[in-house]
């Protein structure tokens, strides 16, 4: 029974694709990052979105989980900001969180607006690939545990 403990212990680690080259993201692993945020902003262009009760759009993550846009886009900006300092990518998001201010101010959003969010996007796709995606699941954590420490920060000093 100790034999049979120890390796399905051994069994839950999943090891590396290779510890000696980077592991850029497969095609699928890109595609799972970006189809939200892709299908948000599909969704803008149309003009048709989801939206909360409280009038607030609605943003569907990889596995169908809604979400308020706005918060979860400027995550996403957030993490990717972290991930594109940490390598030196030289691509401005601001253009994704002026979207998202006027989305929460409820202001009318054009076109060209979502289309330039979409090359921004775009460009950032392109930058991920070339990554080691180790690396980036790591500056990830820290950007969570870094928005929660915001978040905690925020919430005492409101008590």
């Amino acid at each position: 029974m100790r034999r049979e403990a120890a390796r399905a212990k051994r069994m839950e680690f999943k090891p590396r694709r290779s510890w000696t080259a980077i592991n850029r993201p497969l095609p699928h692993e890109v595609n799972m990052v970006f189809a939200p945020i892709d299908a948000f902003l599909r969704k803008l262009s149309t003009g048709v979105i989801e939206c909360a009760q409280n009038g607030a759009p609605i943003f569907d993550d990889i596995e169908g989980q809604a979400y308020e846009a706005t918060p979860a886009v400027r995550g996403f900006v957030s993490a990717f900001n972290r991930i594109l300092d940490h390598y030196g990518f030289e691509i401005d998001t601001t253009p994704i969180i002026r979207l998202c201010n006027k989305l929460d101010a409820n202001m009318p959003i054009n076109e060209t607006a979502v289309a330039h969010c979409q090359g921004i996007v775009d460009r950032c796709r392109m930058a991920y690939r070339t990554m080691d995606m180790y690396q980036v699941k790591a500056l990830v954590n820290t950007e969570l545990i870094d928005l929660e420490f915001k978040r905690l920060k925020v919430t005492h000093e409101a008590a």
